[in-house]
């Protein structure tokens, strides 16, 4: 059986000051198979940490103006 790994990058404040780091190791260390989901504003999340979403969710209530017409 093949599995097909999956990132959720959600929205809302970093938990703590590493979050944004922790981010960009995780998707540094995944492939091009790996499913990108962003909830809201947590398109600028992994934007930031250097992955453009596959799948974007939620209601754009969020996500800044700037990054709504990538999304």
């Amino acid at each position: 059986m093949t599995h097909r790994h999956a990132i959720i990058y959600t929205g809302g404040d970093a938990p703590h000051e590493r979050a944004h780091h922790t981010a960009a190791v995780i998707a540094a260390n995944t492939d091009s198979e790996t499913l990108v989901i962003a909830a809201d504003s947590g398109w600028e999340h992994a934007v930031t940490a250097g992955r453009v979403p596959d799948i974007l969710v939620g209601d754009m209530d969020s996500i800044s103006e700037a990054h709504l017409p990538a999304a």
